[in-house]
């Protein structure tokens, strides 16, 4: 972040210290950039490598999983960030400078989920983002996972909270047409109006297994409740009582919320007493199990 304020060139590429670039990287991605003046940022797929510099074999790291995306349109990646967090290695990342200076730098207040942030930031305020499609950036994880922050116990409880808190730039949408644009499996009312975009944002989080949307949800009803008008019209389009506010408050993703915490127990348990690769390979046939599959009609990825 310090290091972003005393930048004075056009773009800025990020490399963290224990990742590796190809050395046409920087060449494609300013080619890209120079030539695609609305196009914001640039990323590239990634090579996940170890300690020595081998890679990982394939489908035995999440992260190989997570870093392998195609291009998509901005509400396409709206959807992505929204539905299944961050898709961008950092390291891979370089950024138009001018997107620091209209959406803000990095945001010190997050220890996890920074460029997450950034890169829905840069989209949110409309800007093109695109991914060459060649692994041209090596991202480092070590074999015993002990680089790999996020995955500790200790700092799971920050990254729900910090995702949780990001969701809130969707809080942004301003019309009905970009709501539905961005949510188009949102049902929205012939006679609704503006104020009840966080309504549907609230019970459309509501409804998705993360903790972290449950508690976006719980946000997003509370900054939308209390207004007489919007609550009138809730109840004319959706037979949403003031009573059916508090329910969803007490009785809704809370209780869930409860649920989630012992199910993320069971996965402490087995992160302390698995081998670390162990661990890797049970998160990457999971999330393989419940990524969507790529179609053109696909509204996750």
């Amino acid at each position: 972040m310090k290091g972003l304020k005393y930048c004075s060139g056009d773009f800025v590429a990020i490399l963290n210290s224990d990742d590796v670039w190809e050395k046409e990287k920087l060449q494609q991605q300013l080619s890209y950039l120079q030539e695609n003046p609305d196009c914001g940022a640039v990323f590239t797929l990634v090579n996940v490598i170890d300690e020595s510099g081998a890679r990982w074999p394939e489908r035995s790291n999440p992260y190989q999983l997570t870093f392998d995306v195609g291009n998509t349109d901005r509400y396409g990646w709206l959807r992505r960030f929204y539905y299944s967090g961050n898709q961008f290695c950092a390291s891979s990342a370089m950024v138009r400078r001018e997107c620091f200076e209209r959406v803000g730098i990095l945001d010190g207040r997050y220890t996890q989920l920074q460029d997450f942030d950034m890169w829905l930031r840069i989209v949110m305020g409309g800007y093109k983002v695109h991914v060459i499609p060649e692994r041209l950036t090596n991202y480092r994880v070590l074999r015993d996972g002990s680089n790999m922050s996020a995955a500790r116990e200790s700092t799971r409880a920050a990254f729900v909270l910090e995702f949780a808190r990001i969701l809130r730039n969707f809080w942004q949408i301003d019309s009905l047409r970009e709501l539905a644009k961005t949510f188009p499996d949102i049902s929205i009312a012939a006679d609704a109006d503006e104020t009840l975009i966080r309504y549907y944002l609230a019970h459309h989080a509501a409804a998705l297994p993360g903790m972290h949307h449950r508690l976006f949800a719980l946000e997003t009803m509370l900054s939308w409740g209390g207004d007489y008008h919007s609550m009138n019209l809730a109840g004319r389009c959706h037979d949403f009582s003031h009573a059916d506010y508090r329910s969803f408050l007490a009785r809704g993703p809370v209780n869930d919320l409860l649920r989630l915490d012992a199910k993320n127990r069971v996965d402490g348990i087995a992160r302390r007493i698995l081998p670390a690769s162990w661990h890797q390979k049970l998160k990457t046939l999971h999330r393989s199990l419940k990524r969507p599959p790529r179609t053109v009609g696909d509204r996750y990825r």
